[in-house]
């Protein structure tokens, strides 16, 4: 634990890769709690209802992010069953590549010329309520319609992600250090 908590006191937690990944469905998403309309003539019918399939079509989405910014999105089909061997594959593919551009590959040291840390499941910031935000965030953009197709899907996903704000992203990366302390008072049990 020691290692994390000095990540937070010097304010290394700002090159943490935190990633997750998400399955996403052609169809329109629907939050009964909070999709509400108030207006004073009646909408029409197609804001009001939103149709759904008996087996809609989905692929699950992988993405990263620092506190500078938005890392790989990456589409996995939803045929491809996750195993440690592809999950490898997917991140050598992926993440490796664009870790070099960001904290800087030496090739003669074979060594990053900034220290970076890679967040991955069960992590604190995972689990934490803004993560999970950020994930809704854009799930609720890609898919505040229906798709015909998983193409226009991705294409949703991708509009979604690319006009994220890096600003968004950075609030996120920075109450991480307030969720592990959290964590850490809980000494490792439930927190909000």
């Amino acid at each position: 634990m020691r290692g994390v908590e000095g990540q937070v006191q010097w304010g290394r937690h700002r090159n943490n890769v935190f990633s997750d990944e998400k399955p996403l469905c052609i169809e329109q998403i629907c939050n009964q709690q909070d999709d509400q309309i108030w207006s004073k003539e009646k909408p029409p019918t197609e804001r009001r209802v939103i149709q759904h399939t008996q087996k809609p079509k989905w692929i699950y989405v992988w993405a990263c992010v620092t506190q500078s910014g938005k890392g790989p999105l990456v589409f996995i089909d939803k045929d491809v069953k996750i195993n440690r061997w592809n999950y490898m594959e997917m991140l050598k593919q992926h993440l490796l590549p664009w870790a070099k551009e960001k904290f800087g590959w030496d090739e003669e040291s074979e060594e990053y010329q900034e220290e970076w840390t890679f967040q991955q499941d069960s992590a604190p910031g995972h689990k934490a309520k803004e993560t999970q935000q950020w994930l809704r965030y854009i799930e609720s953009k890609a898919c505040e319609k229906s798709h015909k197709s998983i193409a226009s899907l991705k294409r949703a996903i991708k509009k979604a992600w690319d006009e994220m704000p890096d600003e968004m992203v950075a609030r996120v990366v920075d109450t991480w250090p307030d969720k592990l302390q959290a964590c850490i008072d809980a000494e490792g049990g439930y927190i909000e």
